[in-house]
């Protein structure tokens, strides 16, 4: 079992899991992405997510994917919405100033 990655893991809020099989299994439920599970390999961790598998032997792609996977995200419909809200309590202001 890889040490390095199971304090990893640890550090970012995977909890471990019974063993099956003599694997190692981690959890990690977020809001904005659900369910993150990771299983600890010779070399490297597996992550399963949204039906995808990924093993990573590098802690700087694994960080990058992890911050991608678990980073609230505005769909396009939200950030339009934001926009339009913003343009009006500009508008609001800009009308309010003396001139």
């Amino acid at each position: 079992m890889n040490q390095m990655f199971k304090k990893y893991l640890i550090k970012n809020n995977f909890w471990l899991t019974k063993k099956k099989n003599d694997a190692s299994w981690f959890v990690k439920h977020t809001p904005a992405s659900g369910g993150i599970y990771a299983r600890l390999m010779q070399k490297g961790v597996e992550i399963q997510h949204s039906g995808e598998k990924i093993i990573f032997t590098n802690f700087n792609e694994l960080d990058d994917y992890l911050e991608r996977i678990t980073s609230p995200r505005i769909l396009d419909e939200e950030n339009e919405f934001v926009n339009i809200l913003n343009r009006k309590i500009s508008a609001t202001v800009l009308r309010t100033l003396p001139l």
